[in-house]
């Protein structure tokens, strides 16, 4: 294998909004620490806003309906914040580990197959960026157009000017850092399940190419580099599945209390109503259906990956040129290779369906 030494510009992007946040696994030093106290603790202050009201000063099941609304989000966004700090170096390692490829190796052909994926993966970031920028323009111009906080805090219906200024400061702070640890951890999985898709794929057609594995050294390559997109696959799923399955299941419960609200004031909603809850009903979905069609078509690519050398390598077991290395090849390709939800549900549009189809049917 060659190490790639051009500039990754997905990678770089991810990296530099993660960095923006204080949650890169890239970064050490005082800076990095002080971007990420100023995410923790604007998380902190409204977090504990929600529970001052909550517990000093409850105005019945409005209330309750008020923190559920952002109660989960809070629970999401710990999850978002703790991945970087558990996996620090599990992360840092699969981004090393990905600066080597198979696009130096092979011809153009191979190559393009490769970079198409990138490019797409990338196009969806950032129309996600887009949609959380758009999504924090809308709360908080309804938060300051209506004078009313978009999150639950304390005291939060008899609001002075100076407390009013403090909360606005305090909620503009929270949607500017957390928006930043969102699209960073997000756009993380979105990468690295981009570019183990885009090996694999470049990896298929180098099996299959005629001219491919007619040497030792060929095959030398094709198991080294077998082995190392196995094992990005599973290190991968190791570092996002309980980040991934306490996602689905906070915003899953958000979709749903947001379309109680939705239409709380009768059907269809006005504009105030769309603006405050409608944006995050299909912010939330727009993430939940990435997250959902990422771990399809890994698993699709790795099922493919399995057929291909499957019967590419049993061919050359019939003329007993390679044999060993075939017969690794096809049983470390028979383990199955899926994204899962905390290792309890598959990450795929069918659970997507299945679980959004239950939300709105409660509803």
């Amino acid at each position: 294998m060659e190490k790639v030494f051009e500039v990754n510009t997905f990678r770089d992007h991810v990296l530099r909004i993660l960095h923006l946040s204080g949650f890169s696994p890239l970064d050490y030093g005082y800076s990095c620490t002080l971007k990420r106290f100023w995410s923790i603790s604007s998380h902190l202050l409204v977090t504990v806003g929600i529970l001052l009201e909550l517990l000093l000063n409850y105005q019945g099941f409005g209330t309750v309906i008020r923190a559920s609304k952002i109660l989960p989000v809070q629970v999401t966004l710990v999850a978002k914040m703790l991945l970087p700090a558990l996996k620090k170096n599990a992360l840092k390692d699969i981004l090393e580990r990905m600066n080597f490829s198979l696009s130096h190796i092979y011809d153009e052909e191979i190559n393009e197959v490769g970079q198409k994926n990138n490019q797409l993966v990338h196009k969806i970031f950032k129309i996600q960026v887009i949609n959380t920028v758009i999504l924090i323009l809308a709360m908080f111009l309804t938060a300051v157009f209506t004078r009313y906080p978009f999150a639950l805090t304390y005291n939060e219906t008899n609001m002075s000017n100076t407390y009013w200024n403090f909360v606005l400061f305090v909620e503009s702070n929270y949607l500017i850092s957390q928006s930043l640890t969102v699209c960073g951890i997000d756009g993380l999985f979105g990468f690295m399940v981009s570019h183990i898709i885009r090996e694999i794929k470049m990896l298929k057609m180098a099996i299959t190419k005629s001219t491919f594995g007619s040497t030792s050294i060929g095959w030398r390559v094709l198991i080294e580099y077998h082995v190392h997109i196995l094992r990005l696959v599973k290190d991968v799923i190791d570092a996002f599945s309980f980040m991934l399955f306490t996602e689905y299941l906070m915003n899953m419960g958000t979709v749903c209390f947001n379309l109680v609200l939705l239409t709380s004031d009768g059907f269809p909603p006005d504009m105030k109503h769309i603006a405050e809850y409608g944006v995050v009903v299909l912010y939330l979905l727009f993430i939940l259906t990435f997250f959902s069609y990422a771990g399809d078509v890994l698993t699709d690519q790795c099922e493919q990956l399995s057929d291909i050398v499957f019967h590419e390598m049993t061919e050359d077991l019939v003329y007993e040129k390679n044999g060993i290395i075939s017969i690794m090849m096809i049983q470390r390709s028979q383990k199955s290779s899926s994204f899962t939800l905390g290792g309890f549900f598959a990450l795929n549009l069918m659970t997507l369906n299945s679980v959004s189809g239950n939300d709105i049917y409660v509803d």
